[in-house]
């Protein structure tokens, strides 16, 4: 799903559309992040 959200995000900024690829980029942030506190306590 994170993959295919950032090949969604390249498009909409080939395309110039930089509202839709904002709002993109703010998903894959929300979804990343519990990613990477979770990787730091599982250390």
């Amino acid at each position: 799903m994170i993959a295919d959200l950032q090949k969604a995000a390249n498009l909409f900024q080939e395309q110039g559309n930089t509202d839709d690829y904002q709002k993109v980029m703010e998903l894959l942030k929300k979804f990343q992040q519990p990613l990477v506190q979770e990787n730091i306590f599982a250390v």
